[in-house]
């Protein structure tokens, strides 16, 4: 027996730190049970849809911010006098379970050591039956008249009655430690089994409530988790809408299509552009030269948005345009710089505006891009011009027009004769970035707030781009051998040290604010040529680590704060006061459009930029 492997020992160590232990445990567990129960959850899991910037929507996400509010720290609150104490019990339950195992060890060398003495006592089983038969025989035969009748002589019958009673001592003794010895073990069997039994419950009731003290702090933390994501995202809409609602707002874009160049892209730029490089990507893709960005009409990508979301193609155009078709005799032929075709039955097949395979609802998409199209062209034919044939008018591929996709076809067809009314220009373009000069913001929340998520042209992949074209991407359209619109710290610095020089240097100085790589012509300051001018005038700047854009409500750049080594420096995003570019403008656009290395440039109005 092995007195020290007795569990009273374990059951006293239970009682005084696991068993005290568990209250506390279960008293933490009916707490947060509690908060949550009592929490409004239509609060904390309530999806928001209210995003316009009336005072009554503001009000109702500060109201659910506030509960939010409540609710995190009331967690906190029951969750932070016990973090130490769980902490405390785990190692004492490690604690517990390291003795749980020892015992274990002890319990199998303890059935090694049974199984020893039941192989030596089956051997002794067999010496016992012989000792006991030989007991009873020598017994019977260990008479002291039998020994003297057949005793020769005193001395022999002295000698065999002290042998005899020698042996029967022996064998008396030899029995009662055998049967002893069986006896133990039995009992040592049964109090094995007792013990093992225990040692099982005992590890089952250790593992199980090491997983409950794990799953009571790790669901307490994933409450807490979620609440405070909560509240960042409410804070932020509640900040943004705050902000439209004053003019002026910001606007994070997490993720955004895949540009038709990678490196163009947001994606692109975060996994391959080096850190602590800058990059300006602008909303909306390119249409037009100057401040005349033609942000005018319909979306194209917006009026897919809309066809998806169940728009048929009256309400695509009312929403675009305020007005739905009317109905009219088209004339037979119209003149183009390809020559004079049939117009419904060759031109307008032959437009290439929208592709073919967006046909959502009933081709709405199409059929609304049908009508804008025939409108476009209708005005040249009733003033008697040639329309041309590129995206400068509305392109027309000529192949198209021999053999149109049976989707473009059924939706010019399906809508013969429909024009928007008199007085409504039919301008259209891809993807304006969630803001149209004649309607105002395209997005779901009918403000910036939601420019983000809510742009109905948000599927295009050049609603979020960074531009180092002189055009577009593709062959024949210069990019002054960059292979991406990535600015280097110097390229950046260099940037704000000709807005010090370009607003207060000389005519003379202004004239040299040119892209320094000579991509441009002309005779520029070199970058260091720059610094030094920008010195002499002040002060010029050497490194950028960080940069905040805001919005304006009249969806353009409101204003770009760099975080320089001489401090902040903020400038004016876009000037719409002034034309682009030069003419006296000190936007961060018009130096941005003067300065910027090779082809690298703002396409929009509005635009962000990023540091890395």
């Amino acid at each position: 027996m092995h007195p020290h492997l007795s569990f009273m020992h374990l059951d006293k160590l239970f009682s005084k730190i696991y068993k005290k232990r568990i209250v506390t445990i279960f008293a933490f567990s009916l707490m947060i049970g509690l908060i949550s129960f009592f929490t409004p959850i239509h609060l904390i899991w309530a999806d928001t849809t209210c995003n316009d910037t009336s005072d009554q929507c503001i009000q109702s996400i500060g109201q659910e911010i506030n509960q939010l509010n409540t609710n995190l720290q009331n967690s906190i609150n029951a969750t932070k006098p016990l973090e130490g104490q769980l902490e405390a019990i785990k190692v004492q339950l490690n604690q517990i379970q390291i003795r749980l195992n020892n015992l274990s060890d002890q319990i199998g060398q303890r059935e090694e050591d049974i199984k020893v003495r039941e192989d030596k006592l089956a051997t002794q089983q067999v010496l016992l039956d012989s000792r006991v038969r030989a007991y009873y025989i020598q017994s019977f035969l260990v008479n002291p008249l039998i020994m003297l009748l057949s005793s020769n002589n005193t001395g022999d019958l002295i000698r065999e009655m002290t042998y005899s009673q020698a042996t029967t001592a022996e064998d008396q003794r030899v029995i009662g430690s055998v049967t002893l010895d069986m006896v133990n073990l039995a009992n040592e069997k049964a109090k094995l089994e007792k013990d093992k039994a225990s040692l099982a419950s005992f590890q089952a009731q250790v593992d199980k409530n090491a997983q409950y003290l794990g799953g009571v702090i790790t669901t307490a933390k994933a409450y807490q988790k979620d609440l405070e994501t909560k509240i960042a995202s409410l804070t932020a809409q509640q900040q943004s809408l705050i902000a439209a609602k004053s003019g002026n707002f910001n606007v994070s874009v997490g993720s955004a299509a895949l540009a038709d160049d990678p490196n163009a892209s947001l994606s692109g730029w975060q996994s391959n552009a080096p850190s602590g490089s800058v990059t300006v990507f602008s909303f909306g893709a390119y249409a037009g030269n100057g401040s005349n960005f033609r942000r005018n009409g319909m979306s194209q990508y917006g009026a897919w948005a809309r066809a998806k979301a169940g728009q048929d193609y009256n309400a695509i155009l009312q929403a675009y345009y305020g007005s739905t078709p009317i109905q009219r005799s088209m004339p037979a032929t119209i003149n183009t710089d390809q020559g004079t075709m049939p117009f419904e039955t060759q031109y307008l097949y032959g437009i290439a505006e929208m592709p073919a395979s967006w046909t959502d609802n009933n081709l709405a998409a199409l059929k609304a891009q049908a009508i804008a199209a025939r409108t476009y062209a209708y005005h040249y034919i009733q003033s008697g011009s040639t329309i041309c044939t590129s995206d400068h008018c509305q392109v027309y591929d000529a192949s198209k027009g021999a053999n149109p996709p049976q989707a473009w076809k059924d939706a010019v067809d399906q809508t013969k004769g429909m024009i928007l009314p008199d007085g409504v220009s039919a301008q259209y373009v891809s993807t304006p970035g969630g803001y149209l000069d004649t309607k105002g913001w395209d997005t779901t929340c009918n403000n910036g707030g939601c420019l983000s998520g809510g742009a109905y042209d948000s599927s295009s992949p050049w609603f979020y781009k960074a531009w180092y074209s002189n055009y577009r991407y593709g062959s024949g359209f210069s990019t002054c051998d960059r292979n991406n619109p990535w600015l280097s710290q110097e390229d950046i610095t260099d940037i704000l040290n000709a807005w010090v020089v370009y607003t207060k240097g000389t005519s003379d100085d202004q004239s040299h604010i040119l892209p320094a790589d000579n991509c441009g012509g002309g005779s520029p300051y070199s970058i260091s040529q720059m610094k030094d001018r920008a010195n002499a005038l002040g002060g010029a700047y050497s490194s950028v680590n960080g940069v905040s854009v805001s919005q304006n409500g009249g969806g353009y750049t409101a204003d770009v704060t760099f975080q320089t080594d001489r401090g902040d420096l903020t400038l004016p995003g876009f000037d719409v006061n002034c034309s682009h570019p030069g003419g006296g403008c000190k936007d961060f656009w018009t130096i941005f459009a003067l300065r910027a290395p090779g082809n690298i440039s703002i396409k929009s109005r509005l635009f962000d930029v990023r540091i890395k």
